[in-house]
């Protein structure tokens, strides 16, 4: 386990208050890789026998490397995320059997058992953290879903946008907070944010489309219109699909 000043520098992007991170040195010999999304980190408990989570492994590294730290989510702030699916997930009891008809000399014939139709489940909110996209030189967009699953906290993009008369501009900017969030309603975001007026820049916006399709899982879209006053620049729009994973 390593300080959050060492996991800001080596493990970016690091979120002291939601992450922690590990490095396994002088061996070097552990580390996490593609396909470990969503597992624990476990310890020894030190007040009696048994392990205890500490995290869930939320992102690493394309190359796998073990001389890199690995980035986890802090398991007490998903943990009432977690009791709820289990909750959800927990089979409804059995019904009770029947009582036994009274015996009579010509008994009619007893009317066939209906079924008792199964319990509705209440779905979860959405798993908390941070969900990214694969690694690229050119395009990076990072999801900050809440603690408790139901609010977008934090937008970061980091992608090429086509303008007029062939410039183009590297838009590296961020949106959202806790005290200006956008709700998740039925798995799905979609809302509008504004591109503020400035010297540079008119009014514009960003369209903004979300979808967990799985848990851990994210497709989206963005839409952008990003009007700039220089006649050199002109309007710079585009259109952004997407796929992030915690």
């Amino acid at each position: 386990m390593q300080r959050p000043s060492y996991c800001e520098s080596n493990a970016s992007p690091f979120y002291e208050g939601y992450e922690l991170c590990t490095i396994d040195p002088p061996e070097y010999e552990t580390g996490t890789c593609f396909g470990d999304s969503g597992g624990p980190l476990l310890v020894s408990n030190p007040n009696g026998g048994g392990v205890v989570a500490l995290g869930i492994t939320s992102h690493g590294y394309e190359e796998c490397s073990t001389l890199r730290p690995s980035v986890f989510t802090r398991a007490d702030l998903i943990a009432s995320w977690v009791h709820e699916w289990v909750e959800a997930v927990k089979p409804p009891p059995a019904p009770a059997p029947a009582p036994a008809p009274a015996p009579a000399p010509a008994p009619p014939p007893a009317p066939p058992i209906q079924k008792a139709a199964p319990a509705q489940a209440t779905v979860p909110p959405n798993l908390p953290g941070f969900y990214v996209t694969r690694r690229s030189r050119t395009r990076k967009i990072v999801v900050h879903v809440s603690g408790d699953g139901k609010h977008i906290v934090g937008l970061s993009i980091e992608m090429p946008v086509d303008c007029q008369h062939g410039y183009a501009l590297s838009l590296n900017e961020s949106w959202l907070s806790y005290a200006d969030n956008l709700t998740i309603s039925n798995h799905t975001v979609r809302s509008a944010l504004e591109w503020s007026e400035s010297r540079e820049t008119k009014r514009g916006g960003i369209g903004v489309f979300l979808k967990f399709t799985a848990s851990g899982r994210l497709e989206g879209r963005l839409r952008l219109r990003l009007p700039y006053r220089s006649r050199r620049i002109g309007l710079c729009q585009g259109t952004l699909k997407f796929t992030a994973t915690t």
